[in-house]
């Protein structure tokens, strides 16, 4: 916000001076940061986080953060969300394909060693009806969600933005194989067809929240070039992530 608009609203000039050096600061120590690696039409990080809020410090796991710490992260870091899960499929298809240069095939690789990664995107799967009973799974893109004791809420409101799919009859209600996603559903967490995915990520497994779960996504890899789309509570019991900062190149 600006000085002026600060100063509007009533703001003292003690107050308004210690916003100054404060994006003073956050300026400076952004300029300290590597470049990000410019693929198409996002800039992103080169490599996964780990460790600390670099807001407050709090301490996190060794090797993963909470959704929500990670995503303050990478806005103190001048970014504003994670891969979206279709960029990050198309990531690892480039990659699969020998599409990628030199520099944007590092990023791509680092996707997939060590802890998954946060795509920005939840899923919620519930059921409906009385007699004849629908399991139906909800989508949701770039949330805003709050972990706490071993869960995820919304931080604020409920997300009105959403796609929702019959999943009836897919999968074991655990698990949905790729090939048994509904074509809009597949669309959207890999931004294809099914037919239009390399061999090695046709064989994945997207897991499943519990009935009722709110849970963000991961993406990641086992290891043998297979790569997949996971909930990250319930059956996957991951819940907390590496992460890395992505912005539109127009917001640079």
């Amino acid at each position: 916000m600006a000085k002026n608009d600060l100063r509007s609203l009533g703001f003292p000039e003690a107050c308004i001076k210690e916003v100054e050096a404060y994006h003073k600061k956050l300026a400076a120590y952004r300029a300290t940061l590597p470049p990000p690696v410019i693929h198409q039409s996002l800039a992103l990080e080169k490599k996964a986080h780990h460790g600390t809020c670099k807001c407050c410090g709090a301490p996190q796991d060794k090797y993963t953060s909470s959704y929500d710490f990670a995503l303050l992260n990478v806005k103190h870091d001048g970014y504003n969300r994670f891969l979206r899960p279709a960029e990050a499929a198309h990531l690892a298809g480039s990659l699969l394909k020998g599409e990628l240069s030199d520099v944007v095939k590092e990023a791509a690789d680092d996707l997939f060693t060590d802890a998954p990664e946060f795509v920005s995107a939840a899923i919620e799967k519930q059921t409906t009806g009385f007699f004849r009973k629908k399991k139906m799974l909800t989508l949701y893109l770039d949330p805003d969600l709050f972990f706490h004791k071993d869960s995820y809420s919304w931080m604020y409101c409920p997300q009105k933005a959403s796609h929702r799919f019959d999943i009836t009859g897919r999968g074991n209600g655990l698990s949905i194989p790729v090939h048994e996603l509904p074509e809009s559903l597949h669309r959207l967490l890999y931004g294809c067809t099914f037919d239009d995915i390399p061999q090695e990520m046709c064989d994945a497994f997207v897991l499943l929240p519990y009935e009722g779960e709110l849970s963000p996504l991961v993406f990641g890899g086992d290891g043998n070039d297979r790569y997949w789309m996971r909930s990250a509570v319930g059956v996957a019991s991951i819940m907390r992530a590496a992460y890395r900062g992505v912005r539109d190149t127009k917001t640079i």
